[in-house]
This record gives C-alpha cells, sequence and structure tokens, in this order.
C-alpha cells in the first residue's frame, strides 16, 4: 500500500494499541500491514493484507491467544478476523465478515473470554455479537 488511507479528524494513523508477550511486539497499522518485531526492533515477519481505508480510519488492535495473534481487520468493504502463528506470521485461519447493507466491519479489538465451559473469541459487528472458536475462527 502507498499513499494515506483516510482517518477521522479524531482519529490517528496508530489508533490500535501494540501488544506484546515479552517476547515480541505485533503491531497493527491499517493498510501499512501487520507486524511483528523482537524486543530489539528486528522485525521477524510482516504481513500486508492489503488497504484498510474506511473514512474513520482503522483501530482495532491484535491480541495474543497461547501461540495466535489475532487481528479484526477492517472497517473496510473487505472485513474479516484473521489468525497468525507468532512464531513465523503463517496463517492459521480467516473468517470473512463483511455482510453488505449501511453499516460494514467494526473497530472492536477482539477480547478472548472464558466462559466457564470453553474459550471464545468474541467479536462484536454491525447489529451483532458472535463468538468463535479461538483456534479454528468457526
Amino acid at each position: 500500500f502507498t499513499g494515506k488511507e483516510q482517518i477521522h479528524g479524531t482519529n490517528t494513523y496508530c489508533a490500535a494499541s501494540p501488544v506484546t508477550d515479552g517476547e515480541r511486539v505485533i503491531v497493527f497499522h491499517g493498510s501499512a500491514g501487520l507486524h511483528c518485531y523482537d524486543m530489539k526492533g528486528n522485525v521477524l515477519w510482516s504481513k500486508d493484507l492489503g488497504p484498510c481505508d474506511h473514512i474513520w480510519g482503522s483501530a482495532a488492535s491484535p491480541v495474543i491467544h497461547n501461540d495466535l495473534v489475532i487481528l479484526n481487520f477492517g472497517p473496510h468493504a473487505r472485513s474479516f478476523v484473521v489468525a497468525f502463528k507468532k512464531s513465523d506470521g503463517a496463517e492459521v485461519w480467516r473468517t470473512e465478515e463483511y455482510k453488505g447493507g449501511d453499516y460494514f466491519g467494526t473497530w472492536s479489538t477482539p477480547v478472548i473470554a472464558n466462559t466457564g465451559k470453553r474459550t471464545e473469541l468474541v467479536m462484536s459487528w454491525p447489529g451483532t455479537v458472535k463468538g468463535h472458536d479461538p483456534e479454528t475462527g468457526k
């Protein structure tokens, strides 16, 4: 991606928070991609996920669950939740979420919740909340 994506006047290009497991730092910069660094700032891996261009910008932060990095990519006409191996950036699963209509995508950071019976990845979308298996995306 080259150039600048759209942002709202109250948003920034670095709205998403980085996440760390104490060995690596993972950041999401919208159209500039998802990047993993070691604790000295050396790039371990990077993912170009394509454009993420919305009039209010992007803001979802990556989360770590066990050996996965999970990211809500969007909002954009192409919105999805995706999981990568935190060790090498290999894609493990992807769940497409764009359904059409007036509203699409979300700025929500995925939440890992233990329900007492299982662990779920919880995501809010326009008009709905969904629970996914964080290991498979189902």
